[in-house]
């Protein structure tokens, strides 16, 4: 019998739902820090941490309202500008961000480029017009890691000559179903029965 339950333990894992849930958003209306958060989810996150005062909080210009800003400085090489933290008890496997991003000058474009401690994957992002615009969501995966530590870096073309900015900042991470979880609960109730049993017997 123990042998069937955990056969259908294995099975069940290898089939599990998971689903994508919203972790963590920032209007930057008052600071770098979350507007909005979801610890139920298991996931805790930070604030967007600035390296050498690299990036800032500003108040308007944002899309609506305030904005967070990428300082503009005399490096067109990328320059680590910011760092973001997600940690989940069970693991961080999968993050993906989403937001809307400009820059501030009409002449000279920029890019945002998204690194993690985790593994090699990074991701670039152009700041290409003056106008506001929603950028295509970047997603990490195979993180596997109780706390990933992203890193935003920042570069221009032409030196000192605009900031970046970004707005609408979300954060969405995999987590198992409700439901999936349940039968996994109920499947260690029955185990743990009977194993008890069996050392009665």
């Amino acid at each position: 019998m123990i042998r069937f339950f955990t056969a259908l333990a294995l099975g069940l894992f290898c089939s599990i739902n998971a689903q994508a849930a919203l972790i963590a958003k920032w209007d930057f209306s008052t600071n770098l820090n979350p507007t909005y958060s979801q610890p139920n989810v298991g996931f805790t996150v930070t604030g967007f941490t600035p390296i050498q005062s690299r990036m800032v909080q500003v108040g308007t210009g944002g899309n609506p309202g305030g904005a967070g800003q990428f300082i503009s400085t005399s490096n067109t090489s990328y320059l680590d500008s910011s760092t973001l933290v997600l940690a989940r008890a069970a693991g961080v496997t999968v993050a993906t961000f989403s937001f809307d991003i400009k820059r501030t000058s009409t002449s000279s474009n920029g890019m945002i480029r998204i690194s993690n401690n985790v593994n090699s994957q990074v991701f670039e992002v152009a700041a290409n017009s003056s106008s506001w615009t929603a950028i295509t969501p970047v997603t990490f995966t195979g993180l596997s890691a109780p706390s990933v530590t992203f890193t935003f870096a920042r570069r221009v073309n032409v030196p000192g000559s605009s900031t970046i900015q970004i707005d609408n900042f979300n954060i969405d991470g995999v987590v198992p179903e409700p439901a999936s979880m349940a039968v996994f609960a109920g499947l260690g109730l029955v185990g743990a029965a009977m194993r008890r049993r069996n050392r009665k017997s």
